[in-house]
């Protein structure tokens, strides 16, 4: 700052003093400089007086010379004791002159004195350094008119507070960050712990109506009310079920239903595809010729169905013959998800042959993984020894159907 520009300094500070009895300790002068229309930064030469009144001259004590304070976007502080000076009045008016450290030349006078107020007027000067003898209700940060209290970092506003809003953080600084239970906020709200909430969420500003949830849009748009029937509407699908039967040399390999001499007393088979009914999206793919289905949408899906059993046999079977229903996953003989079991009886018929059958429905609802894939395998077991058999199988007809339910 140049000697010539001096007159144009000024000074809008807030002073107190920081004891708890006239005299007892340095008044503290906390304000802000301004300098050619400017925060002033740099160093300056302060020199106080208090005076008794706003005009007169009537010194109160000696001037004080603060040299080479710092000053720092316009903020500044010192601490001045005049000793008894001060004693004879409880609001000094105190004379402030400045000049820039580099000068030795005359100081210039701010043209208006300022009033100090003596302790304890804790609210009128706060200290950076901690206050104590606040009273609730009394003392605060914060305005007195119709202007909004701003909080500033680096000189930029971070914050701003007036009655009908609070805005934090500023849209022309980089992105910050709110944190509540953490210093190191990931997104512009970041609470760790409990989130207790009594109004509405209103993505869009939108709340809802009674009923619908809240489904998600992905990353960086905001997510939208639905309702319930439609956010969780999935694929559904249905298929009719092939005779899945004995097969001989040449036939289907993986349908292993036998009527030979020796054939073992447990037998399985993967029940083939016989024709898709509907399919109405793509959360799942059906293959009818390799008689299974794929999950495409990971997710919980409702599956339902019906089985028709048979067992013709030239002897009679014993009463223990049942035959159940399992899902095949990933193609493992040895992940087999079990729906439902029952007895195969005999089927009243009068024949050469011994007939046995048993319709056994299943429905479950479970979790699929992306990818996965699943077959029906058909299991009757408890067949006697050597049991004669004519036939056995699923008959071709019969139903299996499911849809997805939510992810």
């Amino acid at each position: 700052m140049r000697a010539g520009s001096l007159s144009t300094l000024t000074s809008a500070v807030a002073l107190v003093f920081a004891a708890t009895g006239v005299g007892a300790a340095p008044l503290v002068y906390q304000g802000q400089l301004i300098d050619g229309g400017r925060a002033a930064n740099g160093s300056y030469d302060l020199q106080l007086t208090p005076h008794r009144s706003a005009t007169g001259a009537d010194a109160l004590a000696a001037a004080i010379t603060f040299e080479d304070v710092p000053v720092r976007n316009g903020q500044f502080r010192v601490e001045a004791d005049f000793g008894a000076g001060l004693d004879a009045v409880a609001e000094p008016w105190l004379q402030v002159a400045v000049r820039d450290a580099r000068e030795s030349g005359a100081f210039s006078v701010i043209a208006t004195r300022q009033k100090a107020g003596l302790a304890p007027l804790i609210g009128q000067c706060w200290s950076t350094t901690g206050d104590s003898g606040v009273v609730d209700g009394t003392n605060f940060l914060g305005t007195t008119d119709a202007q909004a209290l701003e909080l500033r970092v680096q000189g930029q506003k971070v914050a701003r507070f007036d009655t009908g809003a609070i805005q934090i953080g500023n849209p022309a600084l980089p992105a910050v960050n709110v944190g509540i239970g953490t210093t190191t906020p990931a997104q512009k709200l970041d609470v760790t712990g409990n989130l207790r909430v009594s109004g509405a969420f209103m993505p869009n500003g939108i709340a809802g109506t009674t009923g619908q949830v809240l489904t998600s849009n992905g990353g960086a748009t905001a997510p939208v009310w639905q309702n319930a029937s439609s956010a969780f509407a999935g694929g559904k699908f249905s298929v009719r079920y092939d005779n899945t039967t004995a097969q001989t040399a040449g036939t289907q390999t993986d349908n292993l239903f036998s009527t030979a001499l020796d054939a073992p007393t447990s037998q399985s088979a993967l029940v083939s595809f016989f024709q898709q009914d509907y399919n109405t999206n793509s959360d799942v793919s059906i293959d009818i010729a390799n008689h299974r289905f794929t999950i495409n949408r990971a997710g919980l899906y409702h599956l339902e169905g019906l089985l028709r059993f048979f067992v013709t046999s030239s002897q009679t079977q014993s009463a223990g013959l049942q035959a159940n229903v399992g899902l095949r996953i990933n193609g493992s003989t040895t992940n087999v998800f079990l729906m439902n079991q029952g007895f195969v009886e005999n089927a009243g018929l009068v024949s050469v042959n011994n007939t046995y059958a048993a319709n056994i429905p299943f429905e479950t609802t479970r979790f699929f993984g992306a990818g996965t894939t699943v077959e029906i395998e058909a299991k009757i077991f408890n067949l006697d020894t050597n049991p004669g058999l004519v036939a056995i199988g699923v008959s071709r007809g019969a139903f299996f159907a499911g849809h997805f339910v939510s992810d």
